[in-house]
């Protein structure tokens, strides 16, 4: 609840996941520096604060995705926005082992850097496409308003 108190609207939505874009590249270069020989008590020192850092975003990404899913959708379609915007964790779990298998196993320290770049690349991506979202709703609107009034005039 702490976490998610902070986010109230679309623009701090798209600041509480930029964050957790910031926080889950921390996360893996943090899991990165485990790929150099270390010892178990320094190991597991670096996997509790990557853990730490990957949990902080995770926390924050859903507060903010929460926020702009309700958000943007109308209010007589929150069902199909929730029903579409809930595929793309699915799609995520269908292709992100695959990705991290990839890029973690057989790239190493840099496969954590090119994953975390991938976090902070989609997170700063939010804010731009959630401001087009947002005016192009209001455009819409404006728009259906203003057809009524014709119709009733």
């Amino acid at each position: 609840m702490r976490i998610a108190r902070s986010v109230a609207n679309l623009r701090t939505a798209t600041r509480s996941i930029r964050f957790a874009g910031v926080a889950m590249l921390a996360a893996c270069g943090v899991f990165a520096l485990t790929a150099f020989g270390m010892a178990p008590a320094g190991a597991a020192a670096v996997l509790a604060i990557a853990a730490a850092l990957l949990t902080v975003g995770e926390m924050k990404l859903a507060s903010g995705a929460r926020e702009i899913s309700f958000g943007l959708a109308p209010a007589d379609k929150q069902g199909q926005y929730q029903g579409f915007f809930g595929t793309g964790p699915a799609i995520a779990r269908m292709l992100g082992p695959a990705l991290l298998t990839t890029l973690v196993l057989g790239w190493g320290p840099i496969g954590w850097m090119v994953v975390g770049a991938l976090f902070l690349g989609t997170s700063c991506a939010t804010g731009p496409a959630v401001r087009w979202a947002a005016r192009t709703r209001s455009a819409s609107r404006v728009a259906q308003s203003s057809q009524v009034e014709e119709c009733a005039a």
